[in-house]
């Protein structure tokens, strides 16, 4: 009974000293256990800071400092190495269920739920405050007009509740009544293990593991019986990757963009409208705009920022008002992304604005060139980035992974023949795996670090 268990660690917590608004550390390797924490924070009206299960131990200090935390919730009790933690209470996750009934989301809505953590890609990590309020607009958008679940839905929980993904998929069975499915492991082989096993109906994750799924998948006939609607984001979807999953599994496949600070913002239902990176229409309740380097709107069918507004926004970063002052605008958050709104209402995103390169006065957007190395048929990943060079800014580098050797020379070529020649990439890198972020992201900062400053 994970209601039981979780009102069990909320009345210890209590007991503990911690009161309403205090912030609490998950410090639990099982992904069961930090959702029965994380509803055990919900209940006892703390803010849950989930730290992820593979967080080193002076990375997990950091989050305890930074947040502030008055309490920890753990299912181990190795924290010898972890800074600040032999200070603060300490609450098993695997108590004796108590008697209690489901937690209300309800409450003061801008009393804060959640402190999320981003990846700190770009400086040290950002608390990313979550309300009370947040999450009853997210749920209310996700049970009803994106996810589309209800309490026969079982739904699969296959990232850490660090993530933004974890925390949407929790709260979002917890608004519909639903059951969560959560594998032994965030791999493909585990994955399709739980999703037999439990019947599995919705699932959500980045398209990267949904191409690994393909591709283990083989030749079996009707392996997913049981699944009905798959959401693929938080890159960019290719459409007959998409078209393949939803033919393979006999499945729905959906995208949508959303972001830690903002979930979710549109929402594309129909895939017969998957085109290059659009993501589909804004969602009920956001407003959102593009907009120019003096905040004014781009003109129609011009690339911009993207700034949005609304319920699901956070109000901000905990305790960073350096980090608020940039990233809101006369009340509206600035995104970091780059796209253009179409006449058919549809959001198409181009790239991130910390990643856009400047080459010789001309601006390049590494998704286009991204999206030409992908179509050749030796690469299997790619990632571009600028690095600098005297004279002329920054110089385009490809970075791709494949089999064997490829070659420079004619991937230099491919992309000549698909691009301006002002972007197509001076340099190419082979690497064996492209480092990720937690979140399923290649680290384009990892990709500089290794490369050095000079092309």
């Amino acid at each position: 009974d994970a209601y039981g268990r979780a009102r069990a660690v909320a009345d210890a917590l209590g007991a503990a000293g911690l009161k309403p608004g205090d912030r609490v550390a998950l410090l639990c390797r099982s992904p069961a256990e930090a959702t029965v924490a994380f509803i055990a924070a919900l209940m006892a009206q703390l803010v849950a800071v989930p730290v992820h299960p593979a967080s080193p131990p002076a990375a997990t200090g950091a989050l305890l400092a930074a947040s502030g935390a008055a309490g920890l919730i753990c299912d181990h009790d190795d924290l010898g190495d972890v800074p600040g933690a032999a200070g603060l209470p300490r609450i098993a996750s695997g108590l004796d269920p108590v008697d209690c009934t489901a937690p209300d989301l309800e409450g003061d809505p801008d009393q804060a739920a959640v402190l999320l953590y981003t990846s700190g890609t770009t400086g040290d990590p950002k608390g990313v405050t979550i309300t009370r309020g947040n999450l009853l607009a997210m749920t209310d958008l996700l049970v009803n007009d994106f996810f589309r679940v209800d309490e026969t839905d079982t739904l699969l929980l296959a990232a850490p509740l660090a993530n933004a993904y974890g925390t949407a998929l929790v709260a979002t069975a917890l608004r519909s009544g639903g059951t969560l499915s959560i594998p032994a492991a965030p791999r493909p082989e585990a994955i399709m293990e739980a999703m037999l096993r439990d019947k599995v109906t919705f699932m959500a994750g980045v398209p990267m593991v949904a191409g690994m799924m393909l591709r283990g998948a083989g030749e079996a006939e009707n392996l997913l019986p049981d699944l009905r609607r798959v959401l693929l984001a938080g890159t960019k979807l290719d459409a007959n990757m998409a078209k393949a999953f939803a033919q393979r599994f006999g499945c729905e496949v959906m995208t949508g963009y959303a972001m830690t600070e903002a979930i979710p913002l549109t929402m594309m239902l129909d895939p017969a409208k998957l085109d290059g990176g659009k993501v589909g229409t804004i969602a009920r309740g956001v407003e959102l705009r593009v907009v120019n380097q003096d905040f004014e709107p781009a003109a129609p069918g011009e690339p911009g920022e993207i700034l949005v507004r609304g319920a699901v926004v956070t109000p901000g970063y905990w305790q960073n008002e350096a980090a608020n002052a940039e990233a809101f605008h006369d009340g509206w958050f600035r995104t970091g992304d780059i796209g253009r709104m179409g006449t058919d209402g549809q959001l198409e995103l181009i790239d991130r604005v910390k990643e856009i390169i400047k080459t010789a006065g001309n601006t390049v957007y590494p998704s286009e060139i991204e999206a030409v190395l992908r179509s050749h048929p030796d690469v299997t990943e790619a990632a571009v980035i600028g690095q600098t060079r005297d004279g002329v800014g920054e110089v385009v580098v490809g970075c791709v992974t494949g089999a064997g050797d490829l070659d420079s020379a004619a991937l230099k070529a491919w992309c000549g023949d698909r691009l301006v020649s002002w972007k197509v990439p001076r340099k190419f890198v082979q690497v064996e795996a492209m480092p990720m972020t937690t979140t399923g992201k290649v680290s384009k900062a990892q990709l500089r670090s290794q490369l050095g400053s000079e092309a």
